[in-house]
């Protein structure tokens, strides 16, 4: 439906903040959203219209090594590469994850270490099975957080695409979030 939106139930805990659909035709018309931290979906046709769009969440969970080194002028998210450093940081985020099959939603930066809280969200998790054709003019997006008060930005998650055909003029983005500029600046997530 253009305008509508299908998501998670909004009360659910983290680690049940995922979707999955199995249906014989996905239509994500304009101004639709679907989302959820991950989602996966199994169809035989894929459409999103122009102004559609499919995205992976921000979420909280901690990741097995990209996270962004915490300080004043943190560092941010690694993911398929390593995080931004940050002002005054040696370390960074570290890069992990599957070239071609990436299987893990993106990492939080860090956080400056007198303001609890302002690292940047990691992107969300996709996994598209179109098993004849997808069209995609809108948008499918898992990308990373801005970071807050000297926070580094969280990674982009991941978007895994297993289809015969595709076709559109629309965008995938997996981006890291930008790092914080006051009072220090963190460093960007990796996308």
């Amino acid at each position: 439906k253009a305008d509508g939106e299908v998501t998670h139930l909004l009360e659910a805990p983290p680690q049940e903040q995922s979707l999955t659909l199995v249906t014989g035709r996905l239509h994500v018309q304009g101004h639709g959203l679907l989302h959820a931290v991950t989602l996966n979906i199994t169809t035989d046709v894929l459409v999103v219209d122009d102004l559609g769009r499919i995205v992976g969440d921000f979420h909280n969970s901690p990741c097995p090594v990209g996270d962004g080194a915490n300080g004043n002028g943190a560092s941010g998210g690694g993911y398929g590469g390593r995080g931004g450093q940050g002002e005054g940081q040696l370390a960074t985020g570290a890069a992990f994850g599957h070239l071609f099959e990436p299987s893990e939603p993106g990492c939080r930066g860090g956080t400056m270490t007198t303001s609890p809280h302002t690292g940047g969200r990691g992107g969300g998790l996709i996994f598209l099975t179109v098993l004849d054709q997808m069209k995609v003019d809108g948008e499918i997006s898992c990308n990373g957080e801005d970071g807050r008060n000297g926070g580094g930005g969280g990674s982009g998650g991941a978007i895994n695409v297993h289809t015969y055909l595709m076709q559109g003029y629309g965008k995938f983005q997996v981006i890291g979030g930008d790092g914080a500029t006051s009072p220090y600046a963190g460093g960007a997530g990796s996308g």
